[in-house]
């Protein structure tokens, strides 16, 4: 049983550090064992590209302000 029905698809955009990449990479393990789907960016170009986020209920982005401001322009 899934305990997390509203969000079947989670997009990750990482800031280019290390420590916000480990912590992209542990989020993603912990979202796949709770039966959720999740693909992981690091590069904004990535975001571009339509087919790469169809289906995506949610994109959760990992860094700061700025990391936070360009995702969301794209």
């Amino acid at each position: 049983m899934n305990l997390y029905p509203f969000y079947q698809k989670i997009a990750i955009f990482s800031k280019l550090s290390k420590e916000a990449e480990n912590f992209s990479k542990e989020l993603k393990v912990w979202l796949q064992n709770k039966g959720i789907e999740s693909k992981l960016f690091n590069n904004i170009a990535e975001l571009e590209h339509d087919e790469l986020l169809e289906g995506v209920d949610l994109i959760i982005v990992v860094g700061g302000d700025g990391t936070l401001l360009i995702t969301t322009r794209r």
